[in-house]
């Protein structure tokens, strides 16, 4: 087994190395017994910059640096650096259960047909706000059981090494492309899965960084569609930008779904729930932005996600 932790996000340099520091912590304490090698991949700057105390925090972590800057381009760096056959792939800003590592292990076995396996991933919920942003941005790919799903986030994934070394991350548009990638997998005769018991807690920043989310997002629905015709929905984007609306309202309908569906699994009571249905369509809103700019042809422009 091999695990790779990679940095998604910039934050400042002290936040950055702390989030590490937790998330090594949290790796070290898997109640995992068999061999694993473990690779923290990252960008040649910053990894000089890394206290000295982090490869001390997990004695047998590798540091593997890229020239590149991107997400995406640093996973597939780290799968190729990797030895083991099955891959545990966790964001530098996500910390994982316990169990986590000792689940994707066993649902890849259990299903050698699988390409790769999501798992859930909440926020800490340190405040109601938090528990909402919660439901309503990571629900969309909780189920209640195993079973096949038509997107992923790597951002605490499993996948089959040969399989990622024969179908790369998509690197060049963001860390964004879940879907597309997954689609991909699928057409290609892979299962995609997703695991609930494989339980990881993605750290939150404030609104600064739920903004920045929301406008990769935009970005991403429609840049996938624009370079994938073959990508559920993407004959849409032929109306160019009649298209938002169409877009906004059904991602507004599958929140309201997924809400009332997931609210538990995010810690949100059920009298919460038509509080994260009232914020919908506020943050689907905010996606707006990005996706008139990838129908102009523009970059994402200033983010902190690589």
């Amino acid at each position: 087994m091999s695990v790779l932790i990679v940095s998604d996000y910039v934050s400042s340099d002290e936040s950055q190395w702390n989030q590490l520091r937790r998330i090594l912590r949290a790796v070290a304490a898997q109640d995992f017994n068999e061999p694993a090698e473990f690779l923290l991949v990252e960008n040649e700057d910053s990894a000089g910059r890394m206290p000295a105390d982090i490869p001390q925090l997990l004695p047998t972590l590798s540091i593997v640096t890229s020239a590149s800057t991107s997400s995406y381009a640093m996973k597939n760096e780290g799968a190729r650096r990797a030895q083991a056959p099955l891959l545990a792939v966790l964001d530098a800003d996500c910390e994982p259960a316990p169990d986590w590592l000792r689940h994707v292990v066993n649902v890849m076995r259990r299903h050698p047909e699988a390409a790769a396996v999501n798992g859930t991933v909440t926020y800490a919920g340190r405040s109601r706000l938090e528990r909402l942003l919660s439901l309503l941005d990571r629900s969309f790919l909780n189920q209640p059981t195993t079973g096949d799903t038509d997107s992923l986030t790597p951002s605490s994934t499993g996948f089959r090494r040969d399989v990622l070394l024969d179908h790369p991350l998509p690197d060049g548009n963001g860390p964004f492309f879940n879907k597309l990638y997954a689609q991909q997998l699928i057409r290609r005769g892979h299962r995609v899965l997703f695991e609930p018991k494989m339980r990881a807690t993605h750290d939150f920043e404030g609104w600064p960084f739920e903004v920045d989310l929301r406008r990769n997002v935009g970005f991403a629905t429609i840049a996938m569609r624009l370079a994938d015709r073959e990508m559920p929905g993407a004959w849409l984007v032929r109306l160019r930008h009649a298209a938002i609306p169409v877009f906004v309202l059904g991602k507004i309908g599958l929140n309201l779904w997924t809400a009332a569906r997931f609210a538990r699994v995010h810690g949100v009571s059920w009298y919460e729930v038509p509080l994260a249905w009232a914020l919908a369509p506020v943050l689907r809103c905010m996606e707006v932005p990005g996706m008139v700019a990838a129908l102009r042809g523009d970059t994402i422009g200033k983010t902190a996600f690589r």
